[in-house]
């Protein structure tokens, strides 16, 4: 709340909070897209999250370690180009992006 209403005091952002809420659930099509707990909320908390860099270095590894061309091909279907490409000149993503690049 501090954040969208930095000016507001908490009994009037609360409010404002739950609605946005409400809202992004119907857009989402989803009842649990947002949960508002205590002071913390929560996107899709229940979701099964695959991050597609990690994914593909873990199947990579594998088409590597077993020289299994139907195994880099799948490793490849996850690489989706350069890492945090918003990010470039961020010094903690530059070795991550280089060897993923690799």
């Amino acid at each position: 709340m501090d954040l969208l209403w930095p000016d507001e005091p908490p009994a009037q952002s609360a409010p404002r909070l739950h609605k946005a809420a409400y809202f992004a659930r119907r857009a989402a099509g989803r009842d649990d897209a947002v949960v508002l707990r205590d002071d913390v909320v929560s996107l899709f908390p229940a979701a099964e999250i695959t991050v597609d860099a990690i994914q593909f270095e873990r199947l990579a590894r594998l088409a590597v370690g077993q020289k299994d061309p139907e195994a880099a091909r799948e490793a490849l279907a996850w690489y989706h180009g350069e890492l945090l490409p918003g990010d470039r000149y961020e010094d903690w993503a530059i070795d991550r992006r280089e060897l993923l690049h690799l």
